[in-house]
């Protein structure tokens, strides 16, 4: 790859996802990890579909809610964009098959599968392909039949549908010998001239699938027709059985179970005897149009309509259907239908008893919810409702609605004109509300409130929301202890569950506390063995079955237990020699090692073959000749390495192996650092070593120790402050429920000791530590508080979130007690505080943030606290708060102190509400103590905020009346027990007759865009005053972004005609064009990298950033503006073309970058996590938080670029491979004489384009409008960690000088130094 020194390179990684969830699916995609080892030995049977599948168009996820809870599985990324999914069972399995298409052209016939990776042990579930089947070109095109996927109930078929004319018919087949699907030739039923809005399949049993759509005939004056389409099996043909002519209003149509299963007739008796035999099955399918639904056959006997009931206070709205869910019983089945006002009602079929059991349909008000895209319901009793564009809830089922139809309010086809009105009610009455997932789509604007931790504020439903980037540790309960406290331990004994006893150091004494049922008091003095005043506590350890360790400055005791756990007496109290002072130890269960201020080094090891607790000491000391800060063995039994760190900037390794006496206390290996080392520690995770070291600059150092000789490779570096660091060890901590989002859990009864949940709990933990899956993992201190582990092959530093007054941890040790059982810890803080709590939430690739969201006084709801998670429990299941408004503008206050603005508009009232928050706390408004400002009669079209001439922040609200809104921001800063306060004064009303998209402060004015002029505005006593005008280029009709480059520079984004970049001229205080784009954009967003650079995003879902060259910043420099008519690129260009030419000069493309969302924000930081350089953050109005990181040496862009090469080219390698491995296969194959090989089932299966899942080519992905430009995709790169071993291997093997190590090194280091 070529590097130009004047190109700018990016890497791109999505932080989070788009959560704009338009598919979804159930069934059961994935065995239990304990039943797959028994999978093949049962028969094939079919189990309940409670298992969930929610895509966007550029990911899928798994969820299991047969627990009933939304439990998450696993997320797959997709380089595509999906445009349909439907699951399917197939006959012999048992799992759920997955239909996919997208603009790979492709059908995807894709499963879930479980993966034990060989070289960490690490079990992920993967989703692997099938086939590939194509379909056609690539891209999405509305002769593609990817719209629209009808799957038999029977898994026979699959049925395909263009928007336009094509449609195919797929038959499914499973081969007998290896059990494996296969699928033949498509069948075409094509019809030229007809739209199809929607497709549906029916229940035949086991007759001939049938599918129905609804088609628009745009040759017959745009008539609507019901048509049905029948596959014969036995001629292999797909025919229109049916046309019906329907309404033009005709928008959703479903299929209805057989009604012979429940003794409904579905033929018509006047016509059984002649044409149709008694066996026949007449499939139903169920028509939405406006204000009513159909029931029709396809045979044309029955037309059963019925009224949709409608609001009270709705009347005049149409209402059509949007969603369903059918649910089967034994003896009856029923559907839930959702209005596009939320409601849902329940729809039935009965048999009319004296008319032959002839079919009619009822229709009853269900429930209230938010819009959704699409319902499931379980067979545990739960219903999942999908939305686009609300949060995404999982309801329990109280009851089947019985009451409204035992009240008389049901709609029945008898009286086909009769019309239900409804009250509407927030209260929920036949289900419950059990979890919540958070959706951010749309999110039309946000911003970062600070860089460390990363803080993303954004506000897609009424409440202010936060997304962090850190560790979660909450605090359950604090305690403010005396001043000086240094140090804190605690001790449990081998054969005890919880921890006992508490140990906190001061300079001159050291404090003990004891924790018993549930309460914590200090330890009393009399008869206590150990030191507690005048010498200071260097460490307390257990140690041998029933010993207590207390390594003091001056003196070391060891305190023995009694038989009955009390404390006894001591056992050994050893004094270093006269002068000399303990500066560290370090212990295991039967090793003790202390380290002198001589630099000697003192050994103690312990007999475990004997019953009582001696400690030996070796006569030899170690002799370091370097000034001893810290040491550290491996916890456990035993450790067989000895790490010391010394102020010569030094850390070496010494051997402890008692197999090896000539190595035992030497030397093994030696690391040497920039600065003094200030701490370090020795864990095992992953059946690794590691060595972690912090240093006296800020400097944080990781890396692994070799078992076999100590040497210390994979060295990782960070800077974590400005403060030495040092470094407290939790090594006990259960991350599995960590990564699936249930840390946060806590035990409602904590006094029932025999709750079943919390014992298997416990045993599921004892079995995670016999098995060694608990790991360690690191917080570090400095001038703030981080934690460092290890997951999925990577190494995670990230700040810790503690929301207590002073959140800086000085020291943090495990803790584990009655009620906080898993993950708890035990810390002082930087004010002198006792903090206990536990860890809930932590950050991994697939989590990068952790969200929660601010409660607002005033609203109708009750406040309350909202769980910080994706997933959230509800408390008041009974109620459900609809959105009613939806924010608008997200404005960040410069030089305030994390003072942000919420600017919101009301979905169906003409009003604006404005919420302000501090940091993390809402702002309470003085006029009415709530926490908003409601401005009535006004609908915000954008907003700004700015000072003008003045030292006041003046709030201006554009609305789409064509107003300006000037008010008075006053705000009162957050004090001790006073909370934030803000004051919103209406100062007058500026007519503009305008709608405007985008406004932004200049110098002391307001700069906004009017009918294609840019005017100046400002401040006066009556409205806003016009201060200046200046006129644009003439292509330039419709602004919708703006960014300025300190008040000299103004870039201008048009809906149209790209970005135009204006100078200021101050003498004539007017903008003047200098440079325009070659190209037209679509411009949404922008902002200026540096005075030349200048990156944005279009509506077409692309990233890009124009430069002006630099030899015209020379030229605009010397000649700006008083020779701007002489400065032209293209002089020649200027009068033949003016149109081309409006400005002198053109800006240049330096990158391009497909993103599959509309950016509606870009932001640019200084500096994420104390990086050593700048990062572009930019949010998607689908949900997506993404990030560019600038690469600035040439040779991690080489790495970086030639690691998704191997990546993107994949496919092809593995497809090539085995091509020529089943050629030899065929070569040494024997022919039978009849023409066919004998081995040929032999041959390997694995589908053209299968590691991309569904075929798509990753190149044309990320250029789909423009190739792609000097971006690099570390979505692509970090896929790599996904592969097993084997696979990695395989990509590898040909790349000279590519390790797999160094992958995953460069793929981490940008995570861990850079985000």
């Amino acid at each position: 790859m070529l590097v130009r020194d004047s190109e700018l390179y990016l890497y791109h990684l999505a932080l989070k996802r788009q959560s704009n969830y338009i598919h979804s699916c159930t069934g059961h995609f994935i065995d239990e990890v304990n039943s797959v080892a028994v999978k093949e030995a049962r028969p094939a049977r079919r189990v309940k579909d409670l298992q969930l599948c929610i895509a966007t168009e550029t990911h899928l996820e798994l969820y299991d809610v047969s627990e009933g809870s939304l439990k998450k599985l696993a997320t797959i990324d997709i380089f595509a964009t999906i445009t349909c999914m439907r699951s399917f069972h197939a006959e012999n399995h048992a799992n759920s098959f997955l239909a996919i298409t997208s603009d790979s052209g492709n059908l995807s016939i894709v499963r879930f599968e479980r993966r034990v990776r060989v070289d960490d042990g690490d079990d992920s579930i993967i989703l692997r392909t099938l086939m590939n089947e194509p379909l056609s070109r690539s891209g999405i095109r509305r002769l593609s039949p990817i719209s629209r996927i009808e799957v038999d109930l029977y898994g026979r078929c699959l049925f395909l549908s263009a928007i336009e004319k094509n449609k195919l018919c797929f038959v499914l087949n499973t081969n007998n010998d290896d059990r494996t699907l296969a699928i033949q030739s498509p069948l075409e039923a094509n019809r030229p001239n007809m739209l199809t809005l929607d497709t549906a399949a029916c229940d035949v049993q086991y007759e001939n699938p049938c599918f129905a759509s609804i088609e628009i005939d745009t040759a017959d004056n745009n008539e609507v027709h019901l048509v049905f389409y029948v596959l014969d099996l036995g001629l292999n043909h797909i025919v229109k059985r049916a046309d019906f002519k329907i309404e033009t209003s005709a928008n959703f149509i479903m299929g209805l179970p057989s009604l012979s299963k429940y003794g409904i007739s579905s033929l018509n008796s006047a016509t059984k005897e002649s044409a149709y035999d008694e066996d026949d099955i007449n499939p139903f399918v169920l028509i939405g149009f406006d204000d009513y639904i159909l029931v029709k056959d396809m045979n044309g006997f029955y037309n059963l309509k019925v009224q949709i009931p409608k609001r009270k206070s709705q009347l005049k709205l149409k209402v059509s259907i949007i969603a369903h869910a059918l649910q089967t019983l034994k003896k009856d089945f029923f559907v839930l239908l959702q209005s596009n006002t939320g409601d849902l009602f329940k729809f039935k079929v009965f048999p009319e008893k004296s008319d032959g059991n002839r079919p009619q349909i009822s229709i009853s008000y269900f429930d209230s919810i938010p819009l959704a895209e699409s319902l499931h319901i379980f067979k545990n009793g739960y219903l999942f409702a999908n939305s686009e564009y609300c949060h995404n809830y999982l309801f329990q089922f109280e009851s089947l609605g019985e009451e409204e139809e035992r009240t008389g309010n049901v709609v029945t086809s008898l009286e086909p004109t009769k019309k239900l009105n409804l009250e509407q009610s927030d209260t929920l009455r036949n289900l419950r509300v059990v979890q919540k997932m958070k959706n951010l789509n749309p999110l039309l604007s946000g911003g970062a409130l600070s860089s460390s931790p990363l803080t993303i504020s954004t506000c897609s439903s009424d409440n202010p929301s936060f997304y962090v980037n850190g560790v979660n540790f909450n605090h359950v309960i604090s305690s403010q202890l005396p001043g000086g406290a240094k140090s804190i331990w605690t001790v449990r004994m081998p054969a005890e569950k919880y921890h006992k006893l508490l140990f906190i150091s001061y300079p001159k004494s050291t404090m003990i506390l004891r924790i018993e049922d549930g309460s914590i008091e200090e330890l009393s003095t009399t008869g206590n063995p150990f030191r507690l005043k005048g010498d200071s506590t260097v460490l307390v350890h257990s140690i041998g079955k029933r010993s207590i360790i207390q390594v003091c400055e001056n003196e070391v005791r060891q305190i023995i237990f009694n038989d009955e756990n009390q404390l006894s007496s001591c056992k050994l109290e050893w004094f270093p020699p006269a002068g000399i002072k303990v500066v560290s130890a370090a212990c295991t269960q039967y090793q003790l090692a202390i380290g002198l201020s001589n630099g000697e080094i003192v050994y103690f090891e312990m007999d475990r073959l004997l019953p009582e607790d001696s400690l030996h000491e070796l006569q030899n000391r170690i002799e370091v000749d370097e000034i001893i800060t810290s040491m550290s063995m491996l916890s456990g039994l035993r450790s067989d390495w000895l790490a010391v760190g010394s102020e010569q900037s030094t850390v070496k390794i010494f051997s402890l192996k008692s197999s090896n006496a000539d190595e035992f206390l030497e030397v093994l290996a030696l690391q040497t650092f920039a600065a003094p080392v200030n701490d370090v520690k020795l864990i095992s995770n992953e059946q690794n070593i590691e060595l972690h070291a912090g240093l006296q600059n800020g400097m944080y150092c990781s890396s692994k120790v070799n078992s076999r000789d100590g040497e210390i490779v994979d060295i990782k570096t960070k800077l974590l402050g400005i403060d030495p660091v040092s470094i407290s060890l939790l090594d006990s901590i259960f991350f599995d429920d960590l990564v699936a989002g249930l840390g946060e859990e806590e035990e409602e009864e904590e006094e029932d000791d025999n709750d079943d949940g919390e014992i298997n709990k416990q045993e599921r933990m004892k079995e995670e530590w016999d098995t060694g899956t608990l790991k360690s993992c690191l917080v570090l201190h400095s001038s703030k508080t981080w934690v460092s582990y290890n997951l999925e092959s990577l190494l995670y530093v990230r700040p810790v979130i503690n929301r207590t007054n002073n959140p800086i941890l000085t020291k943090v040790t495990n803790f584990t007690a009655a009620n906080v059982k898993l993950n708890g810890y035990c810390a002082l803080n930087a004010s002198g505080a006792l903090i206990i709590g536990k860890l809930t939430d932590i950050v991994t690739r697939q989590n990068w943030f952790q969200d929660y969201e601010l409660a607002l006084s005033g609203d109708k709801e009750e406040d309350q606290e909202e769980d910080e998670s994706d997933l959230e429990d509800e408390e008041e299941g009974s109620t459900l708060k609809v959105p009613a408004y939806r924010t608008k503008k997200i404005i960040k206050i410069a030089d305030s102190k994390g003072l942000m603005i919420y600017v919101q508009n009301s979905i169906n009232e003409n009003r604006t509400r404005v919420i302000i928050t501090k940091g993390e706390k809402v702002c309470s408004a003085d006029t009415t103590k709530e926490s908003f400002q409601l401005l009535e009669n006004i609908r915000t079209a954008t907003a700004c905020i700015t000072k003008f001439s003045t030292n006041v922040n003046h709030l201006v609200i554009a609305s789409t009346g064509g107003k300006l809104y000037t008010y008075i921001l006053h705000t009162s800063a957050s004090e001790r027990n006073v909370e934030p306060s803000f004051r919103l004064k209406l100062l007058h009303e500026t007519i503009i007759s305008d709608c405007i998209h985008a406004m932004t402060p200049f110098l002391d004015t307001l700069l906004v865009p009017l009918f294609g002029n840019l005017v100046l505005f400002g401040l006066g006593k009556k409205q806003l005053l016009k201060k200046s005008i200046s006129a644009t280029t003439p292509s330039i009709t419709n602004i919708t972004a703006l960014a300025t480059w300190k008040n000299e520079r103004l870039a201008v984004g048009d809906n149209r005609e790209s970005v135009t970049l204006f100078l200021f001229d101050r003498e004539e205080y007017l903008f003047k064009a200098v440079a325009d784009d070659t190209v037209k954009r679509h411009v949404t967003v922008l902002k200026f990298l540096d005075e030349s650079t200048i990156i944005g995003g279009d509506k077409f879902s692309n990233i890009w950033t124009l430069r002006l060259a630099m030899e015209y910043e020379k030229k605009i420099e010397t000649n700006f503006p008083h020779a701007l008519n002489r400065l032209q690129d293209v002089p020649s260009l200027k009068n033949k073309a003016p149109n081309i030419m409006e400005c002198p000069y053109k800006l240049s493309l330096m990158n391009h970058f497909f993103i599959n969302d509309i950016p509606t924000e870009i932001q640019v930081l200084e500096s994420i996590q104390l990086s050593d350089r700048p990062a572009i953050i930019y949010l998607g109005l689908q949900g997506t938080i993404g990030c560019l990181v600038p690469l600035l040496s040439k040779s991690e862009i080489i790495q970086l670029k030639k690691i998704e090469d191997i990546i993107s080219s994949a496919d092809e390698k593995f497809f090539f491979e085995q091509e020529m491995q089943n050629s030899k296969k065929e070569a040494a194959d024997i022919d039978d004489g009849q023409g066919f090989r004998t081995l040929r089932t032999q041959r390997q299966k694995i589908p053209e384009g299968a590691y991309s899942i569904v075929g798509r080519d990753h190149s044309k992905y990320r250029g789909y409008y423009t190739p792609r430009r000097n971006v690099i995709d570390g979505d692509l790169c970090e896929s790599f960690l996904s592969l097993s071993f084997t696979e990695q291997t395989f990509l590898c093997k040909d790349q000279q000088g590519v390790e797999i190590a160094n992958i995953k090194k460069r793929i981490n280091s940008v995570r861990m130094n850079y985000m």
